[in-house]
């Protein structure tokens, strides 16, 4: 967890953390204190003697002036207390006295006052100071309990309790950076000082629109490069999401920071008239970064009822984004559509209350200025209410899982609209059976729908509802665990060997793994199944089983070990490993798979007799496809994965609709044997694919499209990769390659 995250979760403790045991006594006391009474105090108690680095019996966070403390029933313990800004309290106290009452009397000491600068001398507000004590040199503070103090929008901090001619290490917590540690001698003569950060620099620039103006109060956040997002804290950013923001001032300058020398981020800026601009990458460290933004697109249309061609006045419009969401209320508004949008807009939701959901996907708006959404013409939804029950005993069924879906809605759409999709619809798809085995299902489509129906220990049901339906009742038939399926694998020589059996059903799949005994014995509801059994010394042959209630199967999967792959790789790279997987040509059954090879060699059994396919890819993203065949008469066969290519592609993509920042490239090549690899896209439309083999290559280019939107309660996302253009190349040396993608694509 983030280190100043953690402080201040941990000052919010109001309870004690501490130990107790029988052997307690509770002393009562007041806190003495000049100064901020609103600060808290912790107690430390110890047992002594102490040692060095002694640890407390426990720690009490105090909030009010009188307050109660359970400490060890000993004859003498020692209390430190700490309160922000005032001198720490140490009190020996003798807990069985007769007046085992104390008074604990904090004073202010001196002020230490500065100011934290970034290494390019700019002030860091709202950054963490934490105080180490040295004037507590046997006791072991934890983090939570030391204080800390925050700096200023203009970076100056004041940090109060300390001692004169005294040395005090002050942690800096640092948000994109390391953290720092400074040591600080404080006097009543020298109480200013001024700590520099020895790496740690802003980005500064200004924002500006169309016409070159300066626009002030835009939001300027940024977001870590991929190849650098590693140095930044998981806990801070999440997949593509946009992070800590600033504000452009009345000069529309802003500064964002401070972050490591040489560390790249993204930046970008938002403004609610002027819209988004460019995605601009730096480095940190540069002072004269400047975004335009863009402009917003007004998007029109109208929202009828689909059955009688009425304009609908109330309904609400989100403009989907990559990176988040906009949402616009529409109240008696004639069923008309007016809104301006972000340019980066890539779908467009209509959603109405009793109507079926309208998604407008694929939008492209970087290039116009206006967006004509047409006539979105709505279907009336309906409500489906239903019971769900035992079909032998006619018992209701409580718990019950109900949902709905239209297929329709995903048929042909992309990947990254496939899981936003079912994640928008999901409050009101999905319904549990309430203690009476009732359902209750919103906004159903109109016409028909699919409804499947589960429960714990019966079978599930799909069913087609017609449209026009509102009631529809459900019988569930319990699942038998009385018919059972066992036996053992072997080996053609009829030795045990271990492995996982998979049962493939009509309505359900198993998998179990069986031990060196090859023995396995398991449980499944009466139906036909597909067997077969997969070891490291091949495949068996598929058996088809079919049983029924109360019957007890019994079957042999032979495994035929015939077959001796010999391989061996070469070429990697330092750090580089290959994951293997063989596959029979005919029928392309997997037959196994070896992972984290290096440079050597490697055997696999069992693969069979005939054509093998093998494809092999490394953590680098390099890639080698070859076809063998085991021969019939040794029944051995040997293939080598050379990754010795030192040839490269590289150059510039150009995009219609913009730059492509979250995109890769594959270089597959058109003979087998040869090395594939991949690239990513870089912010500037660049890109490099390393380590190939002289020779013919299809290079295909793929987009990462997101989708993100945020409700009230909720927020959900989607995302896929998807292809945008596919080019041939004819590699040698390093060979330069500028691709211009096309406006719209289709993948084979």
């Amino acid at each position: 967890m983030n280190p100043l995250r953690l402080i201040l979760s941990l000052f919010l403790i109001v309870g004690a953390m501490q130990v107790q045991s029988d052997d307690t006594v509770t002393l009562n006391g007041r806190i003495l204190a000049n100064g901020h009474q609103a600060h808290s105090v912790w107690i430390g108690v110890f047992e002594l003697p102490m040692r060095p680095e002694a640890e407390a019996w426990s720690w009490t966070q105090l909030d009010s002036t009188e307050f109660t403390l359970n400490v060890p029933d000993a004859k003498e313990i020692q209390l430190v207390a700490l309160r922000k800004d005032s001198l720490p309290v140490v009190q020996r106290i003798h807990p069985g006295s007769a007046d085992a009452r104390i008074e604990l009397e904090f004073k202010e000491g001196l002020t230490l006052e500065g100011n934290v600068l970034s290494t390019d001398g700019i002030p860091v507000a709202d950054i963490w100071l934490i105080l180490y004590r040295p004037d507590l040199p046997n006791v072991q503070i934890p983090r939570y309990v030391k204080p800390s103090w925050k700096s200023e929008a203009d970076g100056r901090f004041k940090i109060g309790g300390l001692v004169a001619n005294e040395s005090y290490e002050i942690e800096i917590a640092l948000r994109y950076s390391a953290n720092e540690t400074f040591s600080v001698k404080i006097s009543e003569n020298n109480p200013v000082h001024e700590l520099r950060l020895s790496d740690a620099y802003f980005v500064r620039g200004r924002v500006i629109d169309l016409d070159q103006d300066l626009v002030q109060g835009s939001t300027v956040s940024f977001e870590p490069v991929p190849e650098t997002r590693d140095f930044f804290s998981s806990d801070q950013f999440g997949p593509d999401a946009w992070s800590p923001t600033t504000t452009t001032d009345d000069k529309g300058e802003f500064g964002i920071g401070p972050f490591e020398r040489g560390k790249k981020i993204w930046l970008i800026a938002r403004h609610t008239e002027h819209g988004p601009s460019n995605v601009l990458q730096v480095d940190s460290g540069e002072h004269r970064a400047e975004l335009v933004l863009k402009g917003m697109v007004r998007v029109f249309g109208s929202v009828v009822d689909a059955s009688t061609g009425e304009p609908i006045d109330e309904f609400t419009l989100f403009a989907i984004r990559a990176d988040g969401s906009q949402k616009y209320s529409f109240d008696d508004s004639k069923g008309e559509i007016s809104s301006l949008v972000e340019p980066k807009t890539v779908g467009l939701v209509v959603d109405s209350p009793e109507y079926s959901v309208h998604f407008g996907m694929n939008i492209s708006m970087e290039s116009v200025d206006e967006y004509d959404m047409g006539v979105i013409a709505l279907n009336r939804a309906r409500q489906l209410t239903g019971l769900v029950y035992d079909s032998a005993s006619r018992e209701p069924l409580a718990g019950a899982a109900v949902s709905h879906f239209d297929n329709r809605l995903i048929e042909n759409v992309e990947t990254h609209w496939l899981n936003f999709i079912p994640s928008y619809l999901s409050e009101t798809t999905h319904s549990t059976t309430n203690e009476v085995g009732e359902f209750l299902l919103t906004r159903v489509a109109g016409d028909s729908t699919q409804l499947t129906v589960t429960a714990a220990g019966y079978l599930t049901q799909v069913h087609q509802i017609d449209g026009g339906t509102t009631e529809f009742d459900v019988a569930l038939v319990k699942k038998s665990t009385s018919a059972r399926i066992r036996g053992r694998i072997e080996s053609n020589l009829g030795e045990p060997i271990a492995g996982d059996v998979e049962f493939v059903g009509a309505n359900e799949r198993h998998s179990v793994g069986v031990q060196s005994d090859g023995l396995f014995d398991h449980a499944v509801s009466p139906d036909k199944y597909e067997v077969y059994a997969e070891t490291n010394q091949g495949r068996s042959d598929t058996l088809e089983v079919d049983v029924a209630e109360d019957e007890v199967q019994e079957i042999t999967l032979v495994v035929d070990s015939k077959g001796h792959l010999i391989g061996a790789v070469d070429g990697l790279w330092d750090g580089e490993t290959v994951y293997v997987s063989i596959y029979s040509k005919t029928d392309e059954v997997h037959l196994g798979s070896l992972s984290e090879l290096g440079n050597g060699k490697f055997e696999v059994v069992g693969v069979g007799l005939g054509e093998l396919r093998i494809s092999a890819w490394s953590n680098r993203g390099r890639t080698q496809q070859n076809s063998i065949e085991v021969n019939t008469d040794t029944q051995e066969a040997f293939v080598e994965l050379n990754f010795r290519g030192t040839s490269r592609i590289f150059g510039s993509l150009s995009f219609p609709g913009g730059s492509i920042r979250s995109g890769h490239l594959n270089a597959v090549p058109k003979l087998q044997g040869k090395t594939g690899g991949s690239g990513a896209i870089n912010v500037d439309g660049t890109y490099e694919i390393t380590g190939l083999d002289d020779g013919e290559y299809t290079v295909h280019v793929y987009q990462f499209k997101r989708l993100s939107l945020e409700l009230e309660d909720r927020g959900f996302g989607g995302g896929g990769t998807v292809p945008v253009g596919r080019f041939d190349a004819f590699v040698r040396g390093d060979t330069e390659l500028d691709l211009a993608l096309p406006k719209q694509f289709k993948s084979e």
